[in-house]
C-alpha cells in the first residue's frame, strides 16, 4: 500500500514537468518558441515563490505550524513535501514550487480555453488539470503537514501569473490545445467551399 501511494506521489509531482517538457520539445520540433513562453511563466512563478518563502512571516507561520515537530521529522516532511526544491542538500524552498507549476499550468490553460471557447474539446485535458490541482492539496493537508495550508502561497502565485500569461498570449502563439492552435485553421471561402491551412513541420499547407 505504502509503494501504491508513493508511486502515486511521484507520479503527480513529475506530470507537470513532462508537460513542460511536452510543450518545450514540440516548440523545438515545430521552429518555434511557443513552449518556452510557458516555461518562462513557469519559471518566474518559481521565482517569486522563492522570494516570498524568504520573507519573515512566512518563516514564522511555518515555525507555528511546526512547533511541536522534533527537528528529523520534520526535515524528512519538508523532503518529502519538496521533492524538486533541493539542490546539493540545501533547501530551496519550503514552499512548493510544484504547487506554483501545477497552478500555473492549470490557470494559463484554463484562461486559454475560456478565452476561445473550447471546453469541449478539451474536457480530457480539464479533468487532468482539475484532478491534479485536487491531489496536490489533498497530499499537503494529509501527508505533507510541514506545509499544510502554507500551499495557498504558491498555488495563488501560479495561479496570478497562469491568468496574467494566457490573458496576454496571442492566439497565433498558443501551443496544443484542440480548437484554438494555429496549426489547423479552416474557414469558409467563395463557392460554398472550405479553405484550410494545416502545418506539416515547417512548411504550411493550403488546400
Amino acid at each position: 500500500m505504502a509503494n501504491i501511494q508513493h508511486l502515486g506521489f511521484i507520479t503527480y509531482k513529475i506530470t507537470p514537468f513532462i508537460i513542460v517538457a511536452y510543450l518545450v520539445i514540440s516548440s523545438l520540433l515545430s521552429g518555434s518558441i511557443k513552449g518556452f513562453y510557458v516555461l518562462a511563466g513557469i519559471m518566474i512563478s518559481a521565482v517569486f515563490v522563492i522570494m516570498v518563502d524568504k520573507l519573515n512571516p512566512i518563516n514564522e507561520l511555518f515555525i507555528k505550524i511546526n512547533s511541536g515537530s522534533n527537528a528529523p521529522d520534520l526535515i524528512k516532511n519538508i523532503e518529502q513535501c519538496n521533492l524538486f526544491t533541493f539542490e546539493d542538500g540545501h533547501l530551496v524552498s519550503k514552499l512548493p514550487l510544484s504547487t506554483s507549476t501545477i497552478s500555473f499550468i492549470f490557470s494559463y490553460f484554463m484562461t486559454l480555453i475560456a478565452r476561445f471557447k473550447v471546453a469541449k474539446k478539451n474536457a480530457f485535458f480539464i479533468v487532468i488539470l482539475t484532478m491534479l490541482i485536487g491531489y496536490d492539496f489533498y497530499y499537503h493537508f494529509t501527508g505533507c503537514k510541514a506545509v499544510s495550508y502554507l500551499v495557498f502561497i504558491p498555488f495563488v502565485i501560479g495561479v496570478i501569473l497562469g491568468i496574467l500569461w494566457g490573458v496576454n498570449v496571442n492566439e497565433s502563439d498558443v501551443i496544443n490545445i484542440k480548437g484554438i492552435s494555429s496549426s489547423e485553421t479552416c474557414g469558409t471561402s467563395s463557392k460554398n467551399k472550405y479553405s484550410c491551412n494545416m502545418t506539416d513541420g515547417s512548411q504550411i499547407i493550403t488546400f
